[in-house]
């Protein structure tokens, strides 16, 4: 595998390479770049945002130099010329040519907006096209290769793997685009498994439109990144095996189990009535909204299929 190091830098000065915190909300703006302070889903859900734009970067001697102080970012030229995201390819490669790989470079022709270019990874990887590992971008069993602080698709940052299963991995990111926190579930690279993501997607879509309980995980979008299907789900709280192993096995009330089995009973009877197998129910794919929350909601349709649709 090959990558490219890129020195991070702070405030126009180049820091050490240790891994950088997750930068701290600071509200410098008073509207988004939606116009709003917070973000609903279908469902009404409101999902607090990560900051608004606040990120100065000042264009001095053809060097970009950048501070960051939020999520997302705004420029500043020389010239003092505002330029605010998202970026046109050709804006993203004049500011930033210095801090994307040759791959990058040719590859971001293809997003006609940018969000987040990665520009805070220490560390990228150099697409090879020699490298028969999906270019260099995958390991040997075609799991996506994460790397901290980079982005998928122009417009996700990388945080941190939160789950991983036979499908790929699960990530927590930032969308750039929303100022929120969402996971990302990143399908390998193998045609058997993309062939079932596809039936997933199919699936959520069709449970989106008829959840009126909001017992069903809440998918956002599905895009394809470097060859791999990549589906974006609002960020979850614990499940409830691991709820159960906090409190030591010792169980929980009967009040918080009626909440839990009544929330549960619904989304099995809006699967029956949308003739919808879910195949892996178990403590592991039952979420808590929010952390403190009784709230629950059945996730991981990654097995799952229509009646008479047999995928397994």
């Amino acid at each position: 595998m090959y990558y490219n190091t890129f020195p991070p830098f702070r405030n126009g000065k180049q820091a050490n390479q240790k891994k950088q915190p997750i930068p701290s909300v600071v509200n410098n703006n008073n509207s988004s770049s939606n116009g709003s302070s917070s973000n609903k889903d279908d469902s009404g859900t409101t999902t607090s945002p990560i900051s608004n734009k606040t990120t100065t970067i000042v264009s001095s001697n053809n060097a970009l130099s950048y501070s960051t102080t939020s999520a997302n970012y705004s420029c500043k030229t020389q010239d003092s010329d505002i330029i605010s995201w998202p970026l046109t390819p050709e804006a993203a490669v004049g500011y930033f040519a210095s801090r994307l790989t040759s791959w990058e470079l040719s590859e971001i022709s293809k997003y006609p907006q940018s969000w987040y270019l990665g520009q805070d990874a220490v560390r990228k990887i150099s697409g090879e096209k020699t490298n028969p590992l999906n270019a260099g971008y995958d390991d040997e069993n075609g799991n996506y290769h994460k790397v901290t602080r980079d982005h998928l698709a122009y417009r996700y940052e990388i945080l941190e793997v939160i789950g991983k299963g036979s499908f790929g991995q699960v990530i927590k990111a930032i969308d750039h685009k929303t100022q929120s926190q969402v996971a990302i579930k990143i399908i390998r690279n193998k045609k058997r498994f993309h062939a079932q993501a596809l039936v997933e997607v199919k699936i959520l879509e069709h449970l989106r439109k008829r959840d009126h309980d909001n017992t069903v995980i809440r998918m956002f979008s599905s895009f394809y990144f470097r060859n791999h299907l990549c589906i974006v789900f609002e960020l979850m709280s614990l499940n409830l095996y691991e709820l159960i192993r906090r409190n030591h096995y010792q169980g929980f009330s009967t009040g918080l189990i009626r909440k839990f089995a009544v929330s549960l009973l619904k989304c099995l009877a809006l699967l029956k009535k949308e003739n919808i197998i879910h195949c892996d129910l178990k403590p592991e794919n039952i979420l808590l909204r929010r952390r403190g929350s009784s709230a629950i909601k059945v996730i991981d349709f990654g097995s799952s299929c229509f009646v008479g649709n047999w995928s397994f």
